[in-house]
């Protein structure tokens, strides 16, 4: 099979581009029309009511901002605050 010129790659891109836009309206259009059942959102609820584990220590907010923080450039003046000291990653991220 032969690589694509590189208008052929332009044309293909620019095909992608306009059929996404098209596919994402009849995503959208689909679930618009469709029924809104009062028993799958009261099964969605029950979930968190029926909820048995142990209390989450914190959001994740802080938790977030720390990695946030070590992905950021860093400056040299500004070194990157660390976690509260007291909590530990609820997170499996490195």
């Amino acid at each position: 099979m032969r690589m694509p010129t590189r208008e052929e790659q332009r044309k293909l891109v620019q095909q992608w581009e306009v059929t996404g836009r098209e596919l994402e309206q009849l995503r959208r259009e689909a679930l618009y029309d469709l029924p809104y059942h009062w028993a799958d959102v009261d099964a969605l609820l029950a979930l968190g009511d029926d909820y048995d584990g142990p209390p989450r220590p914190m959001t994740g907010m802080v938790e977030m901002q720390y990695y946030f923080m070590k992905g950021h450039p860093k400056r040299e003046s500004e070194p990157a605050p660390a976690p509260d000291a007291n909590v530990e990653p609820t997170s499996g991220l490195p």
